[in-house]
């Protein structure tokens, strides 16, 4: 039976859920009106990009050769984006962030058919104002679309575990298999072990050996073959190909062994080092500003699915998200962004647990949740007047009436008021990220400059890059941007007289002992992807960044 706590709770989201809603969808996609960020971003662009202008859905070319670490299927969909709306930063980031919002759906859908309306409605909001969940709209990479395919995946697989039917079969096994084209075979882990730990836990073995699911796993396999296709037309077909070091690489098992089993137990070409407790204090600030409701409504559920004799309906969404994060935790690989997949069953798990606490347990959540939420506004504050962002004083203003706004909306100390201030203030960081922030930022990206200022010219000269590799340049640039090497430079400048180059300024001097060189424009740089305090820091960011250029690099004695 409900407390009176969670129906006030239940009531005030009838009230403001449509509002929060919207606006959650409006600053998470406030990230396609920015540039695309690198490394990992600006390489999926430009691998997508080359696929658009050749035609071609099977290579996969990137690092300046043939690329073997993630399937097709994110750059088959980015590719149709740029066929459609032209190669820009809002093509490539529209259908990731399409994903995310069918991972919002699919949160309600799922949560409302297990849990109730209420739930569904929290469980969204949770999701939405995540922090993470909001710089992968901005950051695009893999993520957003696999959040969106296994929350849709493990919808239609439970609703088929409840009752044979060919619509969800084929529904889930479809989501399925485009998320396995995405990361990989792992995802099936993530996808089914919600269902394996309901039906081990409630000792329902006849869904182990119901027809549906032998064909499930059937028609996810005959769903990924356009992956399969590919990866042997590119790979194991031409044993010849030099890939990670090595020839006769085989793209489809490097797909089924190496690409996730290699890098679990660290035996693949691509390895890492795992810390057991990476996830648990990456949660704290991933998923703010829920991360220490998150961490409450675990431990409620463990304890209270321990102590069960019946069916829960937690079974599912733990299963899938604690399997998750023990599966990433053992490994030994691991990036912040990985955790980004379960975070609409963390959401529902939450949004579950506070619907079925007490008033006084609520109470002192809601404090915990206030203090975050002024933590985070004066980090916003903060931040902006360390850095200093163009038109600061509006930045500030800005982030004042917001606050404002959100007081005003938002005050009282009911719970419903809490999450209402909660989701205003991630808005706020939101705002100032994507429209103060990340723009003067990326200014500092030398290569997508480099792109745009060619864009304006009529440089009609083969560009190559030298003594560094920018994945912004071969995004951004009219014309292919292609890796060089010093004698690679001199051969290409005697067969072409002059060659439009793409250097450190420290090497300008290098290339002037053999070659005559004409520095054309300067673009200062930071790798963006890896901020520190000296770059943050206004009056130390010029100490901080190193200087790249165009430069056109004429063979000795060649007519201009």
């Amino acid at each position: 039976m409900q407390t009176n706590p969670n129906v006030a709770l239940t009531a005030w989201l009838r009230r403001w859920f449509p509002l929060l809603a919207v606006a959650g969808v409006v600053v998470n996609g406030l990230g396609l009106l920015n540039e695309v960020m690198e490394p990992d971003g600006a390489l999926y662009a430009s691998i997508a990009r080359r696929m658009a202008l050749h035609n071609d859905c099977i290579n996969l070319i990137g690092d300046g050769g043939d690329w073997l670490d993630k399937p097709h299927f994110p750059f088959w969909i980015t590719a149709l984006s740029f066929k459609c709306f032209g190669i820009n930063a809002f093509a490539y980031k529209l259908p990731a962030f399409l994903c995310w919002a069918m991972g919002a759906y699919y949160t309600w859908l799922f949560a409302r058919t297990v849990y109730g309306s209420a739930v569904a409605q929290l469980a969204v909001l949770l999701y939405m104002y995540a922090l993470h969940l909001l710089l992968s709209n901005f950051d695009v990479r893999a993520e957003p679309y696999l959040t969106g395919l296994i929350i849709g995946a493990v919808y239609h697989f439970y609703r088929l575990s409840q009752k044979t039917s060919w619509k969800h079969l084929l529904a889930g096994a479809l989501y399925c298999a485009c998320a396995v084209m995405t990361k990989g075979i792992f995802v099936g882990i993530t996808v089914g072990s919600g269902l394996v730990v309901q039906w081990v836990v409630l000792r329902d073995w006849r869904q182990f050996i119901r027809w549906v699911w032998w064909v499930g796993v059937l028609l996810v396999l005959l769903f990924i073959t356009p992956e399969l296709y590919a990866l042997y037309e590119q790979f194991d077909r031409h044993p010849e190909k030099l890939v990670f070091g090595h020839k006769g690489v085989s793209g489809i098992r490097f797909f089924f062994w190496d690409s996730q089993f290699g890098r679990f137990f660290n035996t693949g070409p691509i390895r890492g080092s795992g810390d057991p407790f990476f996830y648990l204090h990456t949660l704290l600030w991933a998923f703010l500003p829920w991360a220490f409701l998150l961490y409450t409504s675990l431990y409620w559920s463990i304890q209270r699915a321990v102590r069960a004799r019946q069916a829960l309906p937690e079974y599912l969404s733990l299963g899938c998200g604690l399997t998750t994060l023990v599966m990433f935790s053992l490994s030994k690989f691991q990036l912040p962004h990985y955790l980004n997949i379960v975070f609409p069953f963390y959401a529902i798990i939450t949004a579950y647990y506070l619907s079925n606490t007490s008033a006084f347990t609520l109470k002192r959540l809601a404090l915990v949740q206030d203090v975050v939420g002024v933590l985070v506004l004066v980090a916003v504050l903060a931040i902006a007047l360390v850095y200093r962002p163009p038109l600061l004083w509006l930045c500030l203003l800005l982030i004042v009436l917001l606050a404002c706004a959100g007081l005003l909306l938002f005050t009282g100390k009911g719970f419903g008021q809490v999450v209402g201030r909660s989701c205003w203030v991630m808005a706020i960081l939101a705002v100032f990220l994507n429209l103060f922030f990340f723009p003067s930022v990326l200014h500092y990206q030398s290569g997508m400059a480099a792109g745009r200022w060619l864009k304006e010219r009529d440089y009609r000269l083969p560009l190559v890059m030298t003594g560094c590799h920018s994945y912004s340049l071969e995004f951004y640039a009219p014309a292919e941007a292609g890796l060089c090497s010093p004698a690679q430079l001199g051969v290409l400048a005697g067969e072409k007289g002059r060659v439009l180059v793409f250097t450190p300024l420290d090497s300008v001097g290098v290339l002037r002992k053999q070659w005559s060189v004409e520095v054309v424009q300067t673009f200062p740089h930071f790798p963006v992807s890896r901020l520190d305090m000296g770059f943050v820091y206004a009056a130390t960011r010029s100490s901080r960044l190193r200087m790249q250029v165009l430069a056109i690099v004429t063979r000795l004695g060649a007519v201009p």
